[in-house]
């Protein structure tokens, strides 16, 4: 997962440069602008990832639970 997050990061500091090379800002800003995409996709990504690991489980129980209502229902007479 750091690594994915990682990879989306530097994508969006590569796409901050291209669009200062593009606009024709100077070198100090395009710099400026990469390290701000960069940290802000990281660590919003960061904070998704912990809030994925955070979140409690599904409370039906996803396929299984619904696996084992239909074993049920094909008992009954």
């Amino acid at each position: 997962m750091q690594k994915f997050i990682h990879i989306i990061a530097l994508t969006a500091s590569l796409v901050a440069l291209i669009a200062g090379l593009w606009q024709g800002w100077g070198a100090w800003m395009s710099l400026q602008r990469m390290v701000v995409s960069y940290l802000a996709f990281y660590f919003t990504g960061a904070l998704l990832a912990l809030g994925i690991r955070l979140a409690p489980p599904d409370s039906s129980g996803g396929p299984a639970a619904a696996r084992k209502t239909s074993e049920k229902m094909s008992r009954r007479p």
